[in-house]
C-alpha cells in the first residue's frame, strides 16, 4: 500500500473516531439530565448531594462516585458531569431510576 493511501485511511479512521466520541458525549448529557430530572428536585442541571444519595441503591458505593461527581465539594454534581461518560454510568450504576417528574 503506498504511503499516500495510508494516509488517507488514517485520516479516514481519525474522521471517524471524532464523530463517534461526540455521539457519545450527547448520549452522556441525555443520561445525565434523565438522571436529574428522575431524582433532582432544585432542577437547573443540578443534583444535591442529599438527593443522589437518597436514590442510591448501594450507599457506600454512592458516597464513592459523589466523590468522584462533586471533587470541589460544592454539594451538588453539576451538569460538567454530563460530558464525561464514565461517570455518568457510575452513577446509574448506584441509583434507582424512577420516573422523571412532569415538568
Amino acid at each position: 500500500m503506498s504511503w499516500l493511501k495510508k494516509i488517507i485511511l488514517f485520516m479516514v479512521a481519525t474522521i471517524l473516531m471524532n464523530g463517534c466520541a461526540s455521539l457519545d458525549d450527547q448520549q452522556s448529557r441525555k443520561e445525565y439530565y434523565s438522571i436529574c430530572d428522575a431524582i433532582a428536585q432544585s432542577g437547573g442541571g443540578k443534583i444535591s448531594k442529599e438527593e443522589f444519595y437518597a436514590a442510591a441503591k448501594d450507599k457506600a458505593r454512592a458516597e464513592e462516585v459523589y466523590k468522584m461527581c462533586d471533587p470541589n465539594n460544592t454539594g451538588y454534581i453539576t451538569d460538567d458531569v454530563a460530558t464525561d461518560p464514565t461517570k455518568v454510568r457510575m452513577m446509574q450504576q448506584v441509583i434507582r431510576m424512577t420516573e422523571p417528574r412532569p415538568r
